[in-house]
């Protein structure tokens, strides 16, 4: 999340300078174990997987068993709900691979009265892939997406 401040004192920082401050999310699901141990190179490094571990593989959403549905969807959103509620506003969202997909969902529910503690500017998505609806089921049913 990026926040912009405007209204620097007048002659401390040059006019062209640009004053930032950004809020790093994480996404706030650990993925499994049994998930984790799927995938050929992670399983490779499965000696270092630790659950509790912050810096473990995190995700914004699971599948579930037959990975036709996207579950804990609700989780991410309730986690930023706090954080924009908490530590907003912000101008800008930026989003990377798995977050860049949420960043787009996130652009397609500003202006939603569910999600009125949503609201940017801009947003900057870097390698992500388009989100199906179909695999979220009933928790994108507002017909946002």
């Amino acid at each position: 999340m990026v926040r912009d401040y405007v209204g620097m004192p007048h002659g401390r920082s040059p006019a062209w300078r640009l004053a930032l401050s950004i809020e790093y999310v994480t996404a706030p699901l650990v993925v499994p174990r049994d998930l984790f141990m799927q995938d050929e190179i992670l399983a490779s490094n499965s000696t270092q997987f630790d659950e509790k571990d912050p810096e473990a593989l995190r995700t914004w959403w699971l599948l579930n068993a037959d990975r036709t549905v996207y579950t804990e969807f609700d989780v991410s959103m309730r986690y930023l709900e706090e954080i924009f509620r908490t530590k907003g506003p912000f101008d800008g969202v930026l989003g990377f691979s798995q977050g860049a997909a949420m960043t787009g969902i996130l652009c397609s529910l500003v202006g939603n009265e569910k999600y009125d503690w949503l609201q940017f500017r801009f947003a900057i998505v870097i390698s992500g892939a388009l989100s199906l609806k179909a695999v979220f089921g009933s928790a994108l049913a507002d017909g946002v997406l």
